[in-house]
């Protein structure tokens, strides 16, 4: 299954978008674009079109209820310790910003 798919079965419901215990966004998903290194998401929350973007995740896990989308340095690393190792000191060399995604799991929950 492709992540459009996945996302396909997420519109016109209610849905909460979490990083672990921190709620990011909750609304309704009226449109969806996964483009270039983005899923462009319009949600409806009291009656007022929001926009919202995620980065494209490395890897995610779909069920009926919930999508979750995998940022972690293990899935970009493909779960080699090497090229871990390495992503960490090119960024701290470069002083490389990272998103607050980066190395993190976000979860889209369906409300309904």
């Amino acid at each position: 299954m492709t992540l459009e798919n996945a996302l396909q079965d997420f519109l016109l419901k209610d849905i909460l978008i979490s990083r672990g215990p921190k709620k990011i966004k909750t609304g309704k998903v009226m449109l969806y674009t996964v483009r270039d290194h983005y899923i462009y998401f319009t949600l409806i929350y009291n009656g007022l079109n929001k926009k919202f973007e995620l980065p494209r995740p490395f890897r995610f896990k779909y069920n009926k209820n919930h999508i979750v989308l995998d940022y972690t340095l293990e899935e970009l690393g493909g779960h080699n310790e090497r090229k871990i190792n390495s992503i960490h000191t090119i960024a701290e060399k470069h002083s490389v910003t990272a998103n607050r995604y980066f190395n993190n799991i976000v979860i889209l929950s369906a409300l309904n």
